[in-house]
């Protein structure tokens, strides 16, 4: 399976629009659309994550995200964040794959190991 995306360059308002962001530095998945979890549940103990200005957000649930062409395990729901955070780093731990990037798109490649 191979996976591409490419960013769009332009200008809109991410916070009427809730996007998908691929992210290379973020820890887990982060969605804020609560349609998009068929499960979700809330643990005693939510996650306080720290985001990229600093500032800290707790959150209210955790859970499965599908997507049209992954399923996204132990994604954290914070309400408040204005894009849905695919994080890299959690994407290719879950799928065993690799990513290549280049100045404006990024490829993902399963591993796939054949044994004779």
């Amino acid at each position: 399976m191979q996976i591409h995306a490419r960013q769009q360059l332009g200008s809109h308002n991410p916070f009427k629009v809730k996007a998908h962001l691929y992210d290379s530095g973020a820890f887990d998945h982060i969605f804020g659309n609560t349609s998009l979890f068929p499960s979700l549940s809330f643990p005693k103990n939510p996650d306080l994550i720290t985001l990229a200005n600093g500032s800290k957000v707790s959150s209210k649930g955790v859970g499965l995200v599908s997507l049209s062409c992954l399923n996204l395990k132990y994604v954290l729901f914070v309400p408040t964040c204005p894009f849905n955070v695919i994080s890299f780093s959690q994407l290719t731990m879950s799928l065993n794959c690799s990513k290549i990037f280049d100045a404006n798109s990024f490829a993902i490649y399963m591993n796939v190991v054949h044994v004779y």
